[in-house]
C-alpha cells in the first residue's frame, strides 16, 4: 500500500490531480492532496464492492427474503449504504479495508430490509 500512497503523491506533485487543487481555493499542506485521492479511491472502491455484493447476494438468494433477481434498485441503495458505511474513516482506511466495508455493508442491507417489519397499508 506504500506504492499506491507515493503514487498518489506523485500525482499531486506533480499537478496531474487539477480538481484536488479546486477545493476552497487550496490545499492546507503538500500532503493534503495525497488524503483527498485517498479518500476518493476509497469511497469507489468500497461502493462499487457493496454494490456487486448487494447484486450477487440478492440474486443468489442468500438472504432470507430476497427476490432471486437482479433488482437495479435494490443494487442502488446497496451501493449508497457501502458509502455511508466508509464516510467516517474513508481517509484512514487501507483499500483492501474499504473493499471489505462495502463488501460487508452491502449483504448487510440486504438483511436489515428482511428484517425491519412491513407496514399495513
Amino acid at each position: 500500500m506504500g506504492n499506491l500512497r507515493h503514487a498518489f503523491s506523485q500525482l499531486v506533485t506533480n499537478n496531474y490531480a487539477l480538481p484536488v487543487r479546486s477545493w476552497q481555493g487550496s490545499i492546507s499542506h503538500p500532503e493534503d492532496g495525497v488524503t483527498v485521492i485517498l479518500a476518493i479511491v476509497n469511497t469507489a472502491l468500497g461502493t462499487s464492492a457493496a454494490g456487486i455484493f448487494t447484486l450477487i447476494f440478492n440474486k443468489m438468494g442468500i438472504i432470507p427474503g430476497t427476490e432471486r433477481h437482479y433488482s437495479l434498485l435494490t443494487t442502488i441503495n446497496g451501493s449508497l449504504t457501502g458509502t455511508i458505511a466508509l464516510c467516517a474513516g474513508c481517509d484512514v482506511y487501507e483499500q483492501w479495508a474499504a473493499i471489505v466495508v462495502g463488501a460487508l455493508s452491502g449483504p448487510l442491507f440486504l438483511f436489515s430490509k428482511y428484517v425491519r417489519p412491513r407496514s399495513s397499508r
